[in-house]
């Protein structure tokens, strides 16, 4: 969708330029941009609606060129983190393309806008070309690589990560958590290929306690312990430490029954991880077994599923 300029003496010159950036049509836009240069009718809110609605709809040709063009984008290399990028209007809104008061300047939205347009990894390509890094930051808690994942753009993490986004640079398990949360097991696997922390971070923890069923299965593929008796936490200065919780079956079971968005039941995991060959006579720090667990915890469905696989004790 192209976005309509607000009316004025050269509204229909601009939205001519902003349809051709949109369309894809490099030559007019080079025409245009002769004429633009000629009538002295440039500004940066001009700039700023061209580079978004361009990042928007995919034109990485067209976003190149405005790069090589507009003197608002040659900058020093690389971007710095999310304080300055180019020189584009922050407080941007469409109802007010031509006012004189933007005094703060980001790049944030059209990265935004490329993450949400028709060709993301395209545009994102382009923009590591001028200045862009891997690990940039969107603000002060939340990266660009994080962001891809929040959105589901598997081939846009992909290009971040071979353009050397460090998973592991903010808390280790950060990114990686985003991705069980979605429960999107092919965004685990890319992680983890690329490095993500599984062992040092509660990944496979919140995988099991808040019943991601896909994402436990992947991380057992890449090698998480069915059995593993320790799991990581938070002591009260925030790092992550080793301590001994019981077994998987041990911490499902002790988990609340209710999990927002959790993509299977309490039972259906119980099961899953018994099938997956899951030891149920492993006891924990009180030296309880999991079906123990499951009766001190009143969970008569789990206690049920134990007795169709022979546990007794």
């Amino acid at each position: 969708m192209i976005r309509p300029w607000n009316a004025d003496p050269s509204a229909e010159f601009r939205q001519g330029l902003l349809d051709a950036s949109c369309k894809g049509d490099i030559r007019r836009v080079h025409a245009l941009f002769e004429i633009l240069k000629e009538e002295d009718m440039a500004e940066s809110s001009l700039y700023y609606c061209l580079l978004t609605e361009t990042a928007r709809n995919g034109q990485a040709d067209v976003l190149r060129y405005l790069f090589d063009t507009l003197s608002d984008c040659l900058r020093p290399l690389p971007w710095k983190t999310y304080n300055y990028q180019f020189c584009l209007p922050f407080n941007y809104h469409e109802d007010n393309l031509h006012g004189d008061n933007h005094t703060s300047y980001s790049g944030l939205n059209v990265l935004l806008y490329a993450l949400e347009g028709t060709d993301p990894p395209a545009i994102i390509n382009a923009l590591l070309d001028y200045g862009l890094t891997g690990n940039h930051d969107l603000n002060s808690d939340m990266s660009l690589l994080y962001k891809a994942v929040e959105m589901k753009k598997h081939d846009v993490v992909k290009l971040l990560l071979d353009h050397g986004a460090d998973i592991n640079r903010q808390k280790p398990e950060l990114v990686l958590i985003k991705a069980i949360r979605s429960d999107d097991p092919d965004m685990v696997s890319l992680l983890v290929k690329h490095g993500a922390f599984t062992e040092e971070s509660n990944a496979f923890e919140y995988a099991l306690t808040n019943r991601r069923i896909r994402s436990v299965t992947r991380l057992l593929e890449l090698g998480a312990d069915i059995n593993d008796t320790f799991a990581m936490r938070r002591n009260r200065n925030g790092d992550l430490s080793k301590v001994r919780a019981g077994t998987p079956l041990h911490r499902v079971i002790m988990a609340r029954p209710k999990q927002p968005e959790a993509t299977c039941s309490l039972e259906e995991m119980v099961r899953f991880l018994l099938v997956k060959g899951a030891n149920a006579d492993i006891v924990n720090i009180t030296g309880k077994t999991p079906l123990q667990v499951a009766r001190q915890r009143k969970r008569k469905e789990v206690i049920k599923i134990f007795k169709e696989f022979g546990v007794k004790k």
